[in-house]
């Protein structure tokens, strides 16, 4: 407020404020990076970035588990609308492939 580097600062002091930097850098950033190379490794890049959606169904739990937040049914409704739209766009790319090679 009084662009002071000792307000800037006094976050860090408190150990909740560190942990949850850590856990973005480390697990939401680092990690999630990771696991995309290496995904794009093995699959084709049109699949891996559907399941980039996924993204939020995990959210959508560690909010849940870790944050002790409500899970209420347009969470259900948006969970079923994202795994039906994954199954159903990799489906159809399988079978689209199987028919071009017969």
């Amino acid at each position: 407020m009084n662009n002071t580097i000792h307000q800037f600062i006094q976050p860090f002091v408190h150990l909740d404020f560190v942990i949850a930097i850590v856990y973005l850098v480390l697990l939401s950033s680092l990690v999630t990076s990771y696991l995309s190379n290496y995904a794009l490794s093995k699959i084709e890049a049109s699949k891996m970035s559907v399941f980039s959606n996924f993204a939020t169904l995990i959210t959508i739990l560690a909010g849940v588990i870790f944050l002790k937040e409500q899970f209420h049914l347009y969470h259900l409704v948006g969970s079923i609308i994202i795994i039906t739209g994954v199954i159903g766009t990799n489906y159809h790319s399988t079978k689209g492939k199987h028919n071009e090679k017969a």
